[in-house]
């Protein structure tokens, strides 16, 4: 095993140093080509299928040269990667297949706008994973240190403690609140949660809780590798909690949860086969694009013969879910249209509004945030029926810093990213593992969403969580080290 992990390290150092030149050209490359879209002699419509290419050959580059720096394509970075790639950037490798059929974001942009759009995703997706690079040689692939197993079962118990609080502190609000939400789908269809409002009283006790509980599960499975009825239960709360969501037709809760589920799963546990990781995910791709279709139903249209025919009449599952996750591009086709023509850079203060999440008593302070201003903006029919365009992180960096700023977000987006995947690896730590799962379960939406929501949420169900992990060590650890002094294996001479 040692001479494997040595191995390991001495191809990943062997490749870094190339992986970090050709990834340092193409972003160089592409900082160039600004200046040349820039240009009026342009004919941009020819720069489409090409720049389609370009987008995918530098994402499948930018996976292999993480897998040679890393060797795994699992871990916190790749797998917001891959979000990011299919939300923002979908559609191209459709285009690239010739299976577009209704044309790229359905053809409603010019050649104009696509071209610079195509241009700025791809120019941050790769500067992300320079950062990404960067922050991966930094003391990179140091073998896991010999810990002291006592430490890891101690590491373990605060995790399970951890787990089984926040879920019973969650379990019955999450009930309540998956219930009234599928009543009101069953009754009225999808559509209709959209209405409700914003929850007061109880109801927003409720869906506050209820945030808990997939960190509650998560840490729990961290914790318990080797027993039976506590991985029993995770697994139990996990699948009912996705088939609740699924049924409701929420096919982000579900599938941002069992991504983080299996990870960790993966990496806790029992490792699967790449085999066995590639038919979980396309079990998963195949489910999401028939909720797609069943959620718009009422509860007895559900159930009627007319069903069947309109799943048999779906197209391939995959490309039907690629497509659509693609469609998050258009929100940054729309905020180069509309910033700064009709709205200013805001210069770091859409951020400063999303940190205002951390405290309760300002949660008033992002009221309106992209997302809801971008539907507002350009689709207000489809506002007020509820609709939405969701966002961007890229749509978002650009909107505060414009173009060469967004470039440098990202940039500094990928390197944090890679220090946390480094960081868990780096120890057997179950509540590391805890908390990278739990943080990929609520980051993966923020590839096609904003800082809004995700801050508040990340603090308090994601680094809390962890922190009192680590208190409840130190609390049970002092009563063990005390009785080591006592017995004599460390005496401190009297004061």
């Amino acid at each position: 095993m040692a001479c494997s992990k040595r191995s390991a390290t001495a191809v990943a150092i062997k490749w870094y140093p190339v992986c970090l030149v050709v990834q340092g050209a193409v972003v160089i490359v592409l900082l160039s080509l600004t200046f040349v879209f820039q240009t009026d002699a342009v004919d941009l419509e020819g720069f489409i299928r090409p720049l389609s290419f370009v987008f995918v050959f530098t994402s499948l580059w930018c996976l292999w040269s993480w897998y040679c720096v890393r060797g795994s394509f699992l871990d916190v970075y790749s797998l917001f990667f891959l979000a990011a790639v299919a939300f923002n950037g979908g559609q191209l490798f459709l285009e690239v297949l010739g299976i577009n059929d209704s044309g790229l974001l359905d053809n409603r942009f010019s050649p104009d706008v696509l071209v610079p759009t195509i241009h700025l995703v791809l120019t941050c997706l790769a500067s992300m994973h320079l950062g990404a690079l960067v922050g991966a040689g930094l003391r990179q692939q140091r073998l896991q240190s010999q810990r002291d197993p006592d430490e890891v079962l101690l590491n373990a118990k605060a995790a399970r403690w951890v787990g089984w609080s926040l879920m019973a502190l969650s379990a019955v609000p999450t009930a309540v609140y998956l219930r009234q939400n599928l009543s009101t789908v069953l009754a009225k269809g999808y559509a209709a949660l959209y209405f409700q409002g914003i929850p007061v009283g109880i109801e927003s006790v409720w869906r506050v809780l209820s945030v808990f509980f997939v960190p509650g599960v998560l840490f729990l499975l961290a914790g318990s590798k080797g027993m039976r009825a506590n991985t029993a239960a995770a697994v139990a709360a996990v699948v009912t909690y996705a088939l609740a969501n699924l049924l409701i037709g929420d096919r982000g809760g579900a599938g941002y949860t069992l991504v983080a589920f299996v990870w960790l799963w993966h990496k806790s546990i029992r490792r699967f086969s790449p085999v066995g990781i590639i038919t979980v995910f396309l079990a998963i791709a195949i489910v999401l694009p028939i909720v797609g279709i069943t959620r718009s139903l009422s509860g007895d249209q559900r159930l009627s013969a007319d069903l069947v025919g309109m799943l048999f009449s779906l197209d391939n599952p995959i490309v039907a879910l690629v497509k659509e996750l693609g469609t998050t591009m258009r929100t940054v086709a729309y905020t180069l249209i509309l910033v700064p023509g009709e709205r200013c850079f805001d210069y770091g203060l859409g951020y400063l509004r999303a940190t205002m999440t951390l405290v309760p008593s300002l949660y008033w302070v992002t009221s309106e945030t992209y997302s809801s201003w971008l539907v507002w903006t350009v689709a207000p029919g489809f506002a007020k029926m509820g609709g939405g365009l969701g966002f961007s992180f890229i749509a978002e960096a650009y909107a505060n810093f414009g173009w060469l700023g967004s470039v440098l977000f990202t940039l500094l987006l990928g390197y944090m990213l890679a220090r946390l995947a480094l960081w868990v690896d780096a120890s057997g730590e179950p509540a590391r593992a805890a908390l990278a799962a739990a943080f990929v379960a609520f980051t993966l939406q923020y590839a096609r969403g904003e800082s809004a929501g995700e801050i508040g949420r990340l603090f308090w169900a994601v680094f809390v969580p962890y922190l009192a992990a680590k208190q409840i060590m130190i609390m049970a650890r002092r009563p063990r080290d005390e009785s080591r002094m006592c017995n004599g294996k460390a005496i401190l001479p009297n004061a």
